[in-house]
């Protein structure tokens, strides 16, 4: 009966603490607009990123599991805005998708990545590309998707250990986002000129 009620203790013990672990963390970000669930608190940070023609703040939100169980290394959410006369000219759909391109181009670059898929996504009618990039030759995989919401750019990212590809918790991040203001105007970024 004791080497019963043991187990019973044990096994008691063992559930709960795999309910703990699915306990994800409600982020919101009250200047980016949005919401997403995170495994635990992101660590924030930002910095500004000047090309030829304007500058643009990067902000950042990440959180690193691999000093965790879990079954990715990293997850990110980082929005910036472009100039809303830039993406709201004459030529939007081109500047949207060099945007787009752009920034998955970039990623694959500074990731020393491979794009292994890329498609065309939405959200609420805004236009997105979700992408899987092979990372190191094998070592690794990204899983991205990006919007563009007036002239505000969402990127999130998961990477992932190949032996934990198509993990469940992948879907739960990426399905959590919420754009909590698609009507409202976002700052615009200062011009270097």
């Amino acid at each position: 009966m004791r080497k019963l009620t043991g187990l019973l203790a044990i096994s008691v013990v063992v559930l709960l603490s795999s309910f703990a672990a699915t306990d994800w963390v409600n982020f919101q970000s009250k200047e980016g607009k949005f919401t997403i669930k995170f495994p635990r608190q992101p660590v924030a940070a930002s910095q500004k990123v000047d090309n030829e023609v304007f500058r643009i703040k990067l902000y950042t939100f990440v959180y690193d599991a691999t000093k965790y169980k879990d079954d990715n290394e990293v997850y990110l959410t980082m929005y910036c805005d472009y100039p809303d006369t830039l993406v709201n000219s004459d030529f939007r759909e081109e500047i949207v998708d060099t945007i787009l391109k752009g920034s998955i181009d970039g990623m694959a670059g500074n990731m020393n990545g491979t794009i292994m898929s890329i498609d065309n996504i939405n959200y609420k009618d805004f236009p997105g590309k979700k992408v899987k990039m092979d990372l190191k030759g094998g070592q690794g995989f990204a899983y991205v998707r990006i919007y563009l919401v007036h002239n505000r750019m969402y990127m999130l990212e998961v990477l992932c250990d190949p032996k934990k590809d198509h993990n469940a918790s992948i879907d739960k991040f990426f399905d959590s986002f919420v754009i909590t203001d698609t009507k409202a105007s976002v700052k615009k970024p200062v011009s270097k000129h």
